[in-house]
């Protein structure tokens, strides 16, 4: 493999590891809330499959929803629905994180969406938003 794709290669797949503070922050909101928690993913299967050899967490995931089995992929609104569908849970009932692309799309179903900016900012709005439905069901 001619260096430069091995690089590539090497930096993209890198990027499949688990971000410490945000599964910490998954964790402790599972612990203090009533949360269910999902992974819809468009990962193709040889990243999935090192993505899930890695130290993650993967309990902390009640469902992983994978387009490869799935047969639909982010942002098309049928997958989306397909996983409301599938959880039993309206839009409004639902916090979706990803990139713009993706969020706009969820947003369109009425799902509340953070887009992932960094790993800081995306923790705090989803504890914004976690514990604001928390306190408003008190």
């Amino acid at each position: 493999m001619p260096l430069g794709i091995a690089a590539t290669f090497s930096q993209t797949t890198g990027a499949l590891t688990p971000n410490g503070e945000m599964t910490a922050l998954v964790h402790d909101l599972k612990r203090q809330t009533n949360i269910s928690v999902y992974m819809i993913t468009n990962t193709p299967r040889p990243d999935f499959n090192q993505l899930r050899a890695t130290q993650c967490v993967w309990d902390h995931f009640h469902k992983i929803f994978i387009f490869r089995y799935e047969g639909m992929r982010k942002p098309d609104l049928r997958f989306y629905q397909h996983v409301l569908d599938k959880r039993g849970v309206l839009p409004v009932e639902m916090i979706f994180v990803d990139k713009l692309e993706n969020v706009s799309a969820a947003r369109e179903l009425g799902m509340e969406s953070i887009q992932y900016v960094n790993v800081e900012e995306t923790c705090k709005k989803l504890r914004e938003i976690v514990y604001a439905e928390a306190a408003s069901q008190l």
